[in-house]
């Protein structure tokens, strides 16, 4: 049936359909979704490809053939140039149907090293911080185009493009995050996904083990979810301290202790210990963020404290 559908889209587009075929086709397409979808693309392909040109390529040669053969040649030998010829259509429409499914299916990755952190532009003029060892892949054909849906593994700060209300999506292997126009931070691994969202607003949905969960996140709001538990969990939070990673200087306006402390153990696996029982002050400044040794002699100054390294803690005296 299959090889009958592309024989009629064949003769179509060739423009050697009967009338019997032409309205064959037409029920077809009405009918079934599929067969207009596969008409569609093979009309298409076939208007941007130089076949038309090939097609009169092909008579051509025809015709000085037949200068070469009798006129009195029999029905047989014309019913088989015929056949030769839709024969060579059809041939054609399934090398523009293979290359067409290649096509549509063609995908665009792009893998940040270990000691690397990659910032890219996405067709729609999204941003994309994607952090060391960790990747992104979005459908990249020229058919289809960009539809706004990235695969992640690992951690990536976006910042959105809004357009035209059309949704912008990350599958994050546990769940979706599905946005129209904002900035937020997805880290992803095999258990655990975490969104951490700095403006805009964002939907999370299709949770891995509770496909009609949905989360809508507003800025500050950090949502974890755990697909071995099935647990997920929100609070609020200092967005800005989830995305240090992806800036070479951090600005502290009011970031707390308990920001502070976050920040040494999400970025350098360090736990901030403080002796001194009497601190609780508020951090304002800057200081850089791809070293720690300048990072810590920034908030020594920033403070006014002695700050020291001891194995994996940061001692506040």
């Amino acid at each position: 049936m299959e090889d009958y559908i592309d024989k009629l889209i064949a003769k179509h587009l060739a423009n050697e359909s009967s009338e019997a075929d032409e309205k064959q086709l037409q029920e077809l397409i009405l009918k079934n979704k599929e067969i207009e979808k596969k008409y569609n693309q093979s009309k298409a392909v076939w208007q941007k490809s130089d076949i038309t040109q090939k097609k009169y390529d092909l008579n051509r040669g025809m015709y000085l053939v037949n200068k070469k053969i009798d006129q009195s040649q029999n029905t047989f030998i014309i019913r088989l140039q015929q056949t030769i010829k839709y024969a060579a259509i059809f041939v054609g429409i399934m090398l523009i149907s293979f290359l067409t499914k290649q096509e549509l299916s063609r995908e665009e990755t792009i893998m940040a090293s270990e000691n690397k952190i990659i910032r890219f532009v996405l067709p729609d003029s999204s941003v994309v911080n994607l952090n060391k060892n960790s990747q992104i892949s979005y459908n990249s054909s020229r058919l289809k185009k960009f539809d706004r849906k990235v695969k992640l593994s690992g951690e990536a700060y976006f910042e959105i493009e809004k357009l035209d209300n059309r949704k912008f999506i990350v599958d994050a292997g546990n769940l979706d995050v599905q946005v129209l126009g904002t900035k937020f931070n997805v880290k992803q691994n095999r258990i655990q996904t975490t969104v951490t969202l700095n403006e805009g607003k964002v939907r999370l949905l299709n949770f891995e083990k509770d496909k009609n969960e949905q989360i809508i996140m507003h800025p500050g709001d950090l949502v974890s979810y755990n697909s071995d538990l099935n647990k997920t969990e929100q609070k609020k939070v200092n967005a800005s301290v989830y995305n240090i990673w992806s800036k070479d200087k951090l600005i502290f306006d009011n970031f707390s202790i308990e920001d502070l402390s976050e920040i040494f153990k999400i970025q350098y696996q360090k736990t901030l210990v403080i002796n001194d029982n009497e601190f609780n002050g508020i951090i304002m400044g800057s200081a850089p963020t791809n070293n720690l040794n300048l990072l810590l002699k920034s908030f020594s100054e920033i403070l006014g404290k002695e700050i020291n390294i001891q194995n994996d803690s940061i001692i506040i005296e």
